[in-house]
Protein backbone atom coordinates (compact mmCIF):
# COMPACT_ATOMS: atom_id res chain seq x y z
CA UNK A 1 0.00 0.00 0.00
CA UNK A 2 1.34 3.50 -0.55
CA UNK A 3 2.47 5.33 2.40
CA UNK A 4 4.48 8.74 3.02
CA UNK A 5 2.15 10.80 0.53
CA UNK A 6 4.92 13.26 -0.83
CA UNK A 7 2.76 16.37 -1.48
CA UNK A 8 3.08 19.70 0.77
CA UNK A 9 5.04 19.43 3.50
CA UNK A 10 5.19 15.71 3.38
CA UNK A 11 6.37 12.72 3.23
CA UNK A 12 7.29 12.36 7.19
CA UNK A 13 8.40 9.76 9.33
CA UNK A 14 10.38 7.91 6.36
CA UNK A 15 12.66 6.75 8.73
CA UNK A 16 10.19 5.37 11.60
CA UNK A 17 8.19 3.40 8.72
CA UNK A 18 11.54 1.50 7.52
CA UNK A 19 12.61 0.62 10.83
CA UNK A 20 9.01 -1.58 10.88
CA UNK A 21 10.02 -2.31 6.68
CA UNK A 22 13.60 -3.63 8.32
CA UNK A 23 12.17 -5.28 11.16
CA UNK A 24 9.34 -7.19 9.70
CA UNK A 25 10.35 -9.29 6.52
CA UNK A 26 6.61 -9.06 5.10
CA UNK A 27 6.29 -5.21 5.17
CA UNK A 28 7.11 -3.66 1.54
CA UNK A 29 8.90 -0.68 1.62
CA UNK A 30 9.28 0.47 -2.01
CA UNK A 31 5.86 2.20 -2.28
CA UNK A 32 6.52 5.92 -1.39
CA UNK A 33 3.60 7.58 -2.72
CA UNK A 34 4.67 8.73 -5.39
CA UNK A 35 8.10 9.21 -7.97
CA UNK A 36 7.42 12.36 -9.41
CA UNK A 37 5.40 15.58 -9.95
CA UNK A 38 2.69 15.60 -12.75
CA UNK A 39 2.14 18.94 -14.55
CA UNK A 40 2.68 20.22 -17.65
CA UNK A 41 4.96 22.42 -18.86
CA UNK A 42 3.88 25.75 -19.88
CA UNK A 43 5.67 28.76 -21.42
CA UNK A 44 5.54 30.66 -17.88
CA UNK A 45 6.22 27.40 -15.84
CA UNK A 46 4.60 23.94 -14.30
CA UNK A 47 0.50 24.31 -14.51
CA UNK A 48 -1.64 22.09 -13.04
CA UNK A 49 -5.45 21.57 -12.58
CA UNK A 50 -7.20 24.50 -12.48
CA UNK A 51 -4.59 26.72 -15.16
CA UNK A 52 -6.28 25.68 -18.14
CA UNK A 53 -9.57 26.96 -17.13
CA UNK A 54 -10.83 23.63 -16.35
CA UNK A 55 -13.50 22.90 -13.62
CA UNK A 56 -13.71 20.99 -11.52
CA UNK A 57 -10.53 20.17 -10.83
CA UNK A 58 -8.19 18.63 -8.17
CA UNK A 59 -5.76 22.35 -7.90
CA UNK A 60 -2.12 20.91 -7.59
CA UNK A 61 -3.24 17.52 -5.83
CA UNK A 62 -0.46 15.99 -8.70
CA UNK A 63 2.44 17.86 -7.65
CA UNK A 64 3.16 14.97 -5.02
CA UNK A 65 6.19 13.54 -5.87
CA UNK A 66 9.69 13.02 -4.55
CA UNK A 67 11.26 14.89 -8.00
CA UNK A 68 10.33 17.30 -9.86
CA UNK A 69 8.63 16.56 -13.61
CA UNK A 70 11.84 17.42 -14.78
CA UNK A 71 13.33 14.98 -12.32
CA UNK A 72 15.19 17.31 -9.91
CA UNK A 73 15.24 15.79 -6.93
CA UNK A 74 12.94 17.67 -3.59
CA UNK A 75 14.38 17.11 -0.02
CA UNK A 76 12.26 14.44 0.50
CA UNK A 77 14.13 12.14 -1.87
CA UNK A 78 17.08 12.73 -0.28
CA UNK A 79 15.41 11.35 3.13
CA UNK A 80 14.18 8.19 1.26
CA UNK A 81 17.65 7.98 0.04
CA UNK A 82 19.18 7.94 3.90
CA UNK A 83 16.66 5.86 5.46
CA UNK A 84 16.97 3.03 2.62
CA UNK A 85 20.98 3.33 2.97
CA UNK A 86 22.29 -0.16 1.95
CA UNK A 87 24.86 0.29 4.47
CA UNK A 88 24.58 1.73 8.01
CA UNK A 89 26.53 3.46 10.20
CA UNK A 90 26.40 3.77 14.10
CA UNK A 91 28.09 3.58 17.38
CA UNK A 92 29.06 -0.03 18.83
CA UNK A 93 31.14 1.39 21.49
CA UNK A 94 31.96 5.01 21.78
CA UNK A 95 33.92 5.05 24.50
CA UNK A 96 36.21 2.25 22.41
CA UNK A 97 36.12 4.32 19.71
CA UNK A 98 34.12 0.81 17.98
CA UNK A 99 31.39 1.48 15.27
CA UNK A 100 29.11 -1.11 13.89
CA UNK A 101 28.87 -1.56 10.31
CA UNK A 102 24.96 -3.12 9.07
CA UNK A 103 24.55 -4.64 5.82
CA UNK A 104 21.13 -4.09 4.68
CA UNK A 105 21.24 -5.50 1.15
CA UNK A 106 20.10 -9.04 0.62
CA UNK A 107 22.92 -10.56 -1.48
CA UNK A 108 25.78 -8.26 -2.08
CA UNK A 109 28.89 -8.41 0.09
CA UNK A 110 29.55 -4.63 0.79
CA UNK A 111 32.67 -5.14 -0.09
CA UNK A 112 32.27 -5.78 -3.82
CA UNK A 113 30.20 -2.97 -4.10
CA UNK A 114 31.66 0.28 -1.17
CA UNK A 115 34.49 1.57 0.14
CA UNK A 116 33.63 3.58 3.55
CA UNK A 117 35.63 6.50 3.85
CA UNK A 118 35.76 9.00 6.88
CA UNK A 119 36.58 12.90 8.37
CA UNK A 120 36.87 13.72 11.76
CA UNK A 121 34.84 16.63 12.81
CA UNK A 122 36.52 20.00 15.03
CA UNK A 123 33.59 22.17 14.15
CA UNK A 124 34.48 22.95 10.25
CA UNK A 125 38.06 22.23 10.71
CA UNK A 126 38.98 18.63 9.74
CA UNK A 127 40.81 16.72 12.04
CA UNK A 128 41.69 13.62 10.51
CA UNK A 129 40.52 11.39 7.64
CA UNK A 130 40.80 7.46 6.59
CA UNK A 131 39.58 5.17 4.70
CA UNK A 132 38.10 1.65 6.08
CA UNK A 133 36.88 -1.55 4.63
CA UNK A 134 33.35 -2.31 4.99
CA UNK A 135 33.73 -6.17 4.65
CA UNK A 136 29.88 -6.85 5.81
CA UNK A 137 27.78 -10.18 4.65
CA UNK A 138 24.36 -9.64 3.55
CA UNK A 139 21.86 -8.64 6.28
CA UNK A 140 25.33 -9.21 8.74
CA UNK A 141 26.71 -6.97 11.19
CA UNK A 142 30.34 -6.20 12.00
CA UNK A 143 32.52 -3.94 13.54
CA UNK A 144 35.73 -1.39 13.22
CA UNK A 145 37.95 -0.01 15.55
CA UNK A 146 38.55 4.07 15.27
CA UNK A 147 41.79 4.42 16.96
CA UNK A 148 43.44 7.93 18.22
CA UNK A 149 39.92 9.77 18.36
CA UNK A 150 40.16 13.11 20.27
CA UNK A 151 39.53 13.61 23.68
CA UNK A 152 39.16 17.67 23.60
CA UNK A 153 38.37 19.43 20.50
CA UNK A 154 37.06 23.84 19.86
CA UNK A 155 33.73 22.89 18.82
CA UNK A 156 31.77 20.01 18.88
CA UNK A 157 33.16 16.84 17.53
CA UNK A 158 31.20 14.42 14.71
CA UNK A 159 32.99 11.90 12.44
CA UNK A 160 31.18 11.88 8.89
CA UNK A 161 31.24 8.54 7.07
CA UNK A 162 30.97 8.35 3.08
CA UNK A 163 29.91 5.28 1.56
CA UNK A 164 31.23 5.44 -1.99
CA UNK A 165 31.11 3.17 -4.86
CA UNK A 166 34.07 1.49 -5.73
CA UNK A 167 33.79 0.80 -9.37
CA UNK A 168 31.22 1.85 -11.94
CA UNK A 169 28.35 -0.10 -12.19
CA UNK A 170 25.56 -0.32 -14.95
CA UNK A 171 23.39 2.29 -12.70
CA UNK A 172 26.55 4.59 -11.06
CA UNK A 173 29.96 6.06 -11.32
CA UNK A 174 32.73 5.21 -9.00
CA UNK A 175 33.03 7.52 -6.27
CA UNK A 176 29.02 8.34 -6.11
CA UNK A 177 28.13 8.67 -2.02
CA UNK A 178 25.69 5.47 -1.92
CA UNK A 179 24.75 6.85 1.51
CA UNK A 180 26.90 8.90 4.10
CA UNK A 181 25.96 9.18 8.05
CA UNK A 182 27.41 11.00 11.22
CA UNK A 183 28.09 10.32 14.56
CA UNK A 184 28.17 12.26 17.52
CA UNK A 185 31.54 12.27 18.90
CA UNK A 186 31.65 13.23 22.75
CA UNK A 187 34.73 15.62 23.70
CA UNK A 188 35.44 18.07 25.95
CA UNK A 189 34.41 21.20 24.35
CA UNK A 190 36.74 24.28 24.91
CA UNK A 191 35.02 27.16 27.08
CA UNK A 192 35.38 30.12 25.19
CA UNK A 193 34.59 33.40 27.44
CA UNK A 194 32.69 36.14 25.29
CA UNK A 195 34.11 39.41 25.21
CA UNK A 196 33.84 42.33 27.75
CA UNK A 197 31.58 45.05 25.99
CA UNK A 198 33.66 47.97 24.60
CA UNK A 199 31.06 50.58 24.16
CA UNK A 200 27.55 52.07 26.38
CA UNK A 201 23.86 50.56 25.09
CA UNK A 202 21.06 52.68 24.75
CA UNK A 203 17.81 52.14 23.49
CA UNK A 204 14.13 53.41 23.96
CA UNK A 205 11.03 51.29 24.44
Amino acid sequence: CGYAHAMGMGPGSIEEYWELFYKYPRISGGCVWEWKDHAVLEKEGYTYGGDHGEYPNDNNFCCDGLCSPTLEPHTSLYSLKKAIEPLRVEWADEEKGEIRLINRMDFTNTADLFELTYEIRDGEDILATGVLDPDVAPHATATLTLANLPKKTNMPCYIRFHVLYKNDTWFEKAGYEASFSELALATEVAKEEAPAPTTSVSYTE
